[in-house]
């Protein structure tokens, strides 16, 4: 989850990415392969990573620049987006999930 102020262009970003994983929803499916494989009483715990300060910025203009580099999205999408996420970040309005 990323807060910008064009969450289509996020959705893009996000989606692209997802899509450059190997499997990039098996973390759905642990519990049940779990306990296909004959596990019982198994139990799941979710830690959640919050962001809200610049030290997640690198990580999202990695991202973007990821998405430029596989044209998903131009280079004046990639640049005004973590422009935006820098702004945020300056401005105490950064969120990451």
């Amino acid at each position: 989850m990323i807060d910008s102020s064009d969450p289509e262009l996020t959705r893009t970003i996000v989606h692209k990415r997802a899509g450059h994983l190997p499997s990039p929803r098996s973390a759905r499916q642990y519990r049940n392969l779990l306990l296909d494989a004959g596990f019982r009483d198994v139990t799941v715990e979710v830690h959640t990573g919050v962001f809200t300060d610049g030290s997640f910025l690198p990580v999202l203009t990695r991202l973007a620049q990821v998405c430029r580099e596989h044209g998903a999205i131009t280079p004046a999408q990639a640049d005004a987006w973590t422009t935006d996420q820098r702004k945020r970040a300056r401005a105490d309005r950064l969120f990451t999930v």
